[in-house]
């Protein structure tokens, strides 16, 4: 089997699988050890009935645990880039509503607890989620990165890749 060199496009992508895996794994790891912090930070949105409240504050960081490491390492990177999309998309929802509606919270994204900044959640935390947005659907729907996990395991589908590139190379 021939090694090519990872084109540029595959660099980005792993500059971005990184980038995003290494917030949620921050994320989930700072949030982790608060339970209280992380039932009243997602309890201060509003949108969550009070019988879930507990469990998606259970849930929450060992899911952005789990697909940070599983970005970092490249391991099933498609369905984490997905997962996280989905997540991003449900974040950016609950903090652009609270905005909306003037809530005076703090978003909860990295420390639960903080007391809520005058003004409540600020533009850039939008802003930030957008960027994250943008670099998880590249994930998703971009080539495949260098120094993944999932290139050390073959499928199918990459058996095909090689042997339709190497007829087009012949």
């Amino acid at each position: 089997m021939e090694t090519r060199s990872p084109t540029w496009q595959g660099v980005v992508v792993l500059l971005c699988r990184l980038a995003v895996g290494g917030v949620f794994l921050a994320a989930g790891v700072l949030k982790v050890g608060d339970h209280n912090g992380m039932v009243s930070a997602v309890d201060a949105y509003k949108v969550i009935p009070s019988s879930l409240v507990d469990a998606v504050a259970w849930m929450l960081p060992l899911l952005e645990i789990a697909v940070g490491v599983m970005l970092l390492i490249g391991l099933a990177t498609r369905v984490a880039a997905w997962a996280v999309t989905a997540m991003l998309v449900a974040f950016l929802i609950g903090i652009i509503q609270a905005k909306i509606r003037g809530l005076q919270i703090d978003c909860g994204c990295f420390a639960p607890g903080q007391a809520p900044k005058e003004g409540g959640i600020p533009w850039w935390d939008i802003v930030r989620d957008f960027a994250l947005l943008a670099a998880s659907l590249l994930v998703a729907l971009g080539p495949r990165s260098p120094l993944a996990v999932d290139n050390l395991i073959e499928t199918g589908d990459q058996i095909e890749e090689e042997e339709t590139y190497g007829e087009q190379e012949a």
